[in-house]
């Protein structure tokens, strides 16, 4: 039986977001804004899906997360904590806020 180790409860958040790869142990500073799709928000983290594998375990991004309307989105720093490949070739890769 798989166990939730999460604090927060998910909430859906279908959004389309921006993200900044800035960086890890295994991949150098990229300053291009590349789209995902968000699948999930708590406190603690967010869940998006990629359309390749961008990601691996530990590597940093800046995502901007909008908020109200469009225009506005808050940037936040988040570490990526797994990445999972999906049949279509798509992944979702969860996320974790650094505070």
């Amino acid at each position: 039986m798989k166990v939730d180790r999460r604090i927060s409860v998910r909430s859906p958040f279908a959004k389309t977001v921006n993200y900044i790869a800035l960086g890890g142990t295994r991949r150098p500073l990229d300053t291009t804004a590349v789209k995902a799709e968000a699948i999930d928000l708590s406190n603690e983290g967010m869940r998006i899906k990629v359309d390749r594998r961008t990601f691996r375990q530990g590597d940093v991004i800046q995502i901007r997360i909008p908020v109200s309307g469009p225009r506005i989105t808050v940037p936040v720093l988040s570490e990526v904590r797994w990445v999972k490949e999906e049949k279509s070739k798509n992944y979702k890769v969860g996320l974790t806020f650094l505070t």
